[in-house]
């Protein structure tokens, strides 16, 4: 997770393949490992998983799971 921008609902995190991936993330985004999207701020440095919907080229997580180290 390198970057939560909670005025603007996206979370960008580094792939697999060391790309910057960018997601927005609604109300009704499943988030498991923190209580909130707020939460998810100070785990920037963490590891996570992103399910998402990939429409018109617009990603949007649909679950961002942050992995216990």
């Amino acid at each position: 997770l390198q970057k939560v921008d909670l005025a603007a609902r996206t979370v960008t995190i580094k792939n697999g393949d060391g790309n910057a991936e960018t997601f927005l993330f609604t109300e009704s985004t499943q988030i498991v490992g923190t209580a909130d999207a707020q939460g998810l701020s100070v785990r920037e440095g963490s590891q996570v998983t992103v399910g998402y919907t990939d429409k018109d080229g617009r990603k949007t997580a649909v679950r961002i799971e942050v992995v216990p180290k």
